[in-house]
């Protein structure tokens, strides 16, 4: 699912989107992603920013709480990593469907401040752990908020193909933020949305 969306020669440098796979002992989970990818000066490293990810490493926090998590972990055949690689590739397995199991909710929290996204574009929905949208701003930068306080949330963890019906659509989000203790972090969390005309 890589696809690279743009260029620029001058700087070496090449804009990417792709679906990005986090497979634990317990499930796997996907995210939408936009990365760039460039050479160092001198030509001999290459420097990588994504975008995105944010909801994969919020997983992995609420993950590592879970119980059948830690039996997973435990009951892991013990193996041995080369020591400049890391973690072995694990092999690739079929991405989940958006609403694929219903969301959990994360602990309500008093309301704050909103602030408003216009012109925003439906990319993308996953509701395994915690219910999360996914959308591009207008200009074109991809965001990411919980979906679990705006009653429209709840429709789409429900009935999967009526949030499918609006991807690529544009809208008007209103965004406030919600903490998520498991994770012990703040995200933007959905309060509303105006469809755009």
């Amino acid at each position: 699912m890589v696809r690279t969306t743009g260029t620029d020669e001058e700087h070496r440098k090449r804009s990417c989107a792709a679906q990005l796979q986090m497979i634990v002992p317990s499930g796997t989970e996907v995210s939408s992603v936009e990365y760039t990818i460039q050479q160092t000066d001198d030509r001999k490293d290459l420097l990588v920013e994504m975008r995105g990810h944010d909801y994969l490493v919020l997983s992995l926090g609420v993950m590592t709480g879970d119980a059948a998590f830690k039996r997973a972990i435990a009951n892991m055949p013990a193996q041995k990593q080369p020591a400049t690689t890391g973690a072995a590739s694990p092999a690739p397995s079929t991405p989940s469907a958006p609403g694929a199991a219903a969301p959990s909710t994360p602990a309500p929290t008093t309301p704050g401040p909103t602030k408003t996204v216009a012109d925003a574009t439906l990319i993308w929905l996953n509701c395994e752990d915690l219910c999360h949208l996914q959308y591009k701003t207008a200009a074109g930068e991809l965001k990411s908020a919980l979906c679990t306080e705006a009653p429209i949330c709840s429709e789409w963890a429900e009935r999967p193909p009526e949030f499918n019906k609006r991807i690529g659509s544009r809208a008007t989000l209103t965004l406030g933020s919600q903490f998520v203790p498991e994770g012990g972090v703040t995200l933007d969390s959905l309060h509303g949305i105006e469809w755009r005309s």
